[in-house]
């Protein structure tokens, strides 16, 4: 999520790009105590990662959140690198062309990128208080929803806003998301996209004391110390294989030895306890007794077939068979209750006329028609996409819209786009 959000702040405030030849990698820890064996760890890792591609190691502190500042971890931080036989190229203390390395003492350069953002309309500035916020937060956790702010300050008149800044009106400052689908390369994840404003409210990149927040700080210090590459401490896979070497449900060979299983093969072996009849049938039955008991008054979609599928689909999704009737998973038996968002009945009666002869009504299919639809009638994609999965599921997130239709079927598809139109 907050690399999405550091894509667009980025974007908002650079007026030229800066490229490195060489590679340039950091440990940015903050000073809040003594260093321990997961960030020696994350360090170790960027100093060899440079050292092996003759790049430069730099050590940014990252000390934004003084409350929890501990004196003197800085210098026992830096003594700890040094006995373990890692040196930093640039860093406190050291010279460089791209200091100062400690956020404390950069808080003019944020400054200089916030009045951008404030003169180029990315920011504004937010006096909402701590006691609307915390009620904010209570009521999306009442609603079951995912706490985000409502942006209520970013439609203030530029008198208002002068009227509460003369009366010393506290205030933050809030970036503006836009409505646009941001994609990135990860080398571990490989391509990723996000929508960030569907599910995130504006996010703070000045709090009220005047130092930065994180994920503003953070981004403009990469982008002016020029970092080419962000390396994480765990490797994803490992901790994926080291779980299910606890538990049941997985093959495991005494005398192996050690070996990363990617999540295809974890999936699949997951996959063949549904291929023993006995045990399939076994789990199929189960399940519907649950959706059963769940929905007990509610229309249901429980065929022997669509629930295997589901099965099938869910085996690297879920840890127990219950979770499929979380309000998460319901919209697989039901139809959704209650849809937020706006539906618009003419675009949805030419999209069921689209579909309806879709062939093969596979994911990869319904996703490229969904796409040229979204381009010949005019809609921005992330928007269509909104409006389907509140019709589809009634939900504001989950899996995929394409991967969604597939798994309910082209006839519960169209059923349910219908429905929405009534």
């Amino acid at each position: 999520m907050w690399s999405n959000i550091q894509k667009l702040i980025l974007n908002s405030v650079r007026k030229r790009r800066y490229f490195s030849s060489k590679v340039r990698v950091r440990f940015a820890p903050s000073p809040t105590g003594y260093l321990h064996l997961g960030g020696l760890r994350t360090a170790l890792y960027n100093y060899l990662f440079a050292k092996s591609q003759h790049g430069m190691f730099v050590l940014r502190i990252e000390d934004t959140d003084q409350s929890r500042k501990v004196e003197g971890a800085v210098d026992a931080l830096i003594n700890d690198l040094s006995w373990s036989g890692i040196e930093y190229d640039e860093g406190p203390i050291k010279s460089g062309n791209h200091g100062p390395y400690v956020q404390s003492e950069r808080l003019h350069i944020y400054q200089e990128y916030i009045t951008k953002l404030l003169d180029n309309g990315s920011a504004y500035k937010c006096f909402c208080t701590e006691r609307r916020l915390n009620i904010l937060k209570r009521d999306s956790m009442k609603r079951q929803q995912v706490p985000k702010y409502d942006n209520r300050c970013r439609t203030l008149t530029d008198d208002a806003v002068k009227e509460k800044i003369i009366s010393g009106t506290p205030y933050c400052i809030r970036f503006k998301l836009t409505s646009d689908c941001q994609s990135f390369e990860d080398l571990i994840f490989g391509g990723i996209a996000y929508d960030v404003s569907l599910n995130e409210g504006d996010p703070v990149l000045m709090k009220s004391d005047g130092f930065p927040t994180y994920h503003f700080a953070n981004v403009v210090d990469d982008h002016l110390m020029q970092i080419t590459h962000v390396l994480r401490g765990i490797f994803p896979l490992g901790l994926v294989n080291y779980i299910t070497s606890s538990g049941g449900g997985f093959d495991h060979v005494m005398g192996e030895g050690v070996r990363l299983k990617t999540i295809e093969e974890l999936a699949e072996e997951i996959k063949r306890q549904l291929s023993d009849d006995n045990l399939s049938l076994h789990l199929v039955g189960k399940l519907q007794r649950i959706i059963t008991e769940k929905y007990a008054d509610k229309n249901l979609n429980i065929s022997d077939e669509h629930v295997r599928n589901v099965l099938l689909w869910a085996t690297s999704r879920i840890s127990r068979i219950e979770d499929l009737v979380s309000s998460k998973f319901g919209f697989l038996w039901i139809l959704p209750s209650n849809i937020d968002a706006e539906v618009n009945s003419s675009l949805l009666k030419k999209l069921i006329d689209d579909i309806e002869c879709l062939e093969p009504f596979e994911e990869k299919s319904i996703m490229e028609r969904l796409r040229e639809f979204s381009s010949k009638n005019d809609i921005k994609f992330p928007r269509l996409m909104k409006m389907l999965r509140a019709v589809l599921s009634g939900l504001d997130e989950g899996p995929r819209v394409a991967e969604m239709m597939h798994l309910l079927g082209k006839s519960q598809s169209l059923q349910r786009i219908q429905a929405a139109l009534k």
